[in-house]
């Protein structure tokens, strides 16, 4: 579930950094960054990309892992441009006994 708590506090952090980087962006930038493990509990796998320019800003972040009995993929994904602003979360988990989000964020 820890998992999911970062996944969410990312984007939640995200979104302001995402708008206040679109009002200030006077050059483009990309930043990528890329993490991948395997061992004896597992594989996980971490992807995280931002980009400004003159047209906005975008900023996504991808995340799976697999462990025996239990398997999840995430994806959340802020942007803002002239036309407005979109956070979109994806996630899929099997294999945990879950109570929805907000209970597991609470610990419930």
């Amino acid at each position: 579930m820890s998992t999911i708590r970062r996944m969410v506090v990312t984007g939640a952090l995200a979104v302001p950094l995402v708008l206040g980087a679109a009002g200030v962006a006077s050059a483009d930038t990309y930043h990528h960054g890329l993490m991948s493990s395997a061992d004896e509990n597992g594989v996980s796998y971490y992807e995280h990309t931002d980009s400004t320019g003159e047209d906005g800003a975008v900023s996504d972040t991808v995340s799976a892992h697999a462990r025996p009995g239990e398997a999840g993929y995430y994806r959340v994904t802020a942007a803002a441009g002239d036309e407005g602003a979109s956070f979109t979360v994806t996630g899929a988990e099997a294999g945990r006994s879950h109570t929805g989000l907000l209970g597991g964020l609470l610990g419930w």
